[in-house]
């Protein structure tokens, strides 16, 4: 085959493995489902440039991978490369973008908690303790967790060693799994399912849940991942560990079980939102190094330059301005958190 074909295999291969979650078994069994004579293998055999992919076979691959027409066609290797980091990195981007709109959601409940409940007040309903620490993490900003994922991915820290930060302390961990529980149950009981048949729902949606299972849960003794509790929610149409309105369980008797319930998903917030900005980092490194690899410049605006809001560009140049794209659709008190002392 000519050089033409081989550079189009290797442009399906890095698409499909890079910016899809395709296997090439299952790109075989997609075009034979459109009605393609696709053997097993076929997809190898572009890829590897030993088959050539037809005009026609073309545009019913790029409409499986999710591609515009034509795509894979008339690209150089360094088109592909430029569009596969390209889009990596805008995915990144937008993992960054929702992280920051789930902490300005979280530490908004937050602030409403601490207002509604009275919890800074030195003759307030929680320890002299947890009020020093909602005090510092009402100080926390984003930009403060981008500058901790910044250093940790810097000093390629181990997996572990700030991630307390992202998870309750074990005191407020167990009022957590108790009170989850607790409403678990009372849920359940009152739409006269059984232990079994709450599993058995649980496990239609992929969850390998037994009566068990849901009895621990019950009972505190086994905390619920958040994935388990989204689906948990959906199924008793009930909410788990806090009400709507994110103040309380549903009254204001549990103080500071509300406090530890809104500090856990700060910290929550804040976890996952130091992976976004480190699974950034990681892909502007390879964005990067395949720039310099084929020569490409790189035409991403500092944010000095063009502030952050300018729509000429796709890829950000720094997570920062995800960042604030989330801030910008925010309330004003929501936009304008405090800056952290020191």
């Amino acid at each position: 085959m000519g050089g033409y074909d081989e550079q189009i295999g290797r442009n399906l291969g890095a698409v499909r493995a890079r910016l899809t979650s395709l296997a090439p078994a299952d790109l075989d069994l997609a075009m034979r489902v459109r009605g393609w004579s696709w053997p097993a293998g076929t997809t190898d055999h572009i890829e590897a440039g030993r088959r050539p992919l037809l005009l026609a076979e073309s545009e019913d691959v790029s409409s499986i991978m999710g591609l515009s027409e034509g795509f894979l066609l008339g690209r150089t290797e360094s088109d592909t490369a430029d569009e596969v980091v390209s889009s990596l990195l805008d995915r990144a981007s937008y993992a960054v973008q929702q992280a920051a709109e789930l902490w300005f959601d979280v530490t908004d409940e937050l602030r409403a908690a601490v207002d509604c409940l009275g919890l800074l007040d030195d003759a307030g309903p929680v320890t002299p303790q947890l009020r020093d620490r909602l005090r510092r993490w009402l100080a926390v900003t984003p930009e403060t967790v981008l500058a901790q994922a910044r250093v940790r991915f810097a000093a390629e820290a181990e997996p572990g060693s700030e991630a307390d930060e992202g998870s309750a302390p074990p005191e407020e961990g167990r009022a957590l799994d108790v009170q989850a529980g607790l409403d678990v149950a009372r849920a359940r009981s009152s739409q006269g399912t059984t232990r079994g048949d709450l599993a058995s729902r649980l496990q239609e949606r992929g969850w390998g849940w037994t009566a068990e299972t849901v009895r621990t849960v019950e009972d505190g003794s086994r905390p619920l991942r958040l994935a388990e509790r989204e689906d948990l929610e959906e199924v008793l149409q009930a909410r788990i560990g806090h009400d709507s309105s994110g103040v309380d369980y549903g009254t204001d008797a549990y103080p500071a079980v509300a406090a530890a319930t809104h500090l856990y998903r700060v910290k929550e917030a804040a976890h996952q939102l130091r992976s976004a900005v480190v699974a950034w980092l990681i892909a502007d490194e390879e964005y990067c190094a395949t720039y310099a690899t084929f020569g490409l410049v790189d035409e991403r605006a500092p944010r000095a330059e063009h502030g952050p809001m300018i729509e000429t560009w796709s890829t950000d140049a720094e997570p920062e301005d995800a960042v604030q794209r989330a801030r910008a659709g925010r309330p004003i008190s929501s936009a304008s958190a405090p800056t952290p002392p020191g």
